[in-house]
């Protein structure tokens, strides 16, 4: 159900009369769904791996030479948890500072009702 709620948040990015290149294929037993286009200059690729447990989402940004990827899913370490793994491919000359102390997080969802709950 979280994972129909976060395909639900791509949806309006593509839904914007944009030409959207979808592929859809199978490997090792998952149905892959890739979706390409572009927005402002930047490629956006939305990647759905459709299995007989679910769906696993993964997005990507390219502009320039940079590519940012992420990953989410759910892990049930310690309790009900959503991750995220981000990658970021430099194909530039130009270095860059990542420095993680400087991203922030917005989470667009009540968590829980809980008092006692919070975001990590």
């Amino acid at each position: 159900m979280k994972k129909l709620l976060l395909l639900l948040l791509f949806i309006p990015l593509v839904s914007f009369g944009q030409d959207v290149l979808v592929d859809e294929y199978f490997e090792d037993g998952n149905k892959i769904t890739k979706k390409t286009w572009t927005e402002d200059e930047q490629t956006l690729i939305l990647i759905d791996t459709a299995n007989n447990e679910g769906s696993n989402f993964r997005y990507f940004v390219q502009d320039e030479g940079i590519e940012v990827g992420m990953y989410f899913y759910v892990t049930r370490q310690f309790g009900k948890y959503f991750r995220v793994e981000i990658s970021v491919v430099n194909d530039t000359d130009n270095r860059i500072e990542f420095i993680p102390a400087n991203i922030d997080i917005n989470v667009n969802e009540v968590v829980s009702k809980k008092k006692n709950d919070k975001l990590l």
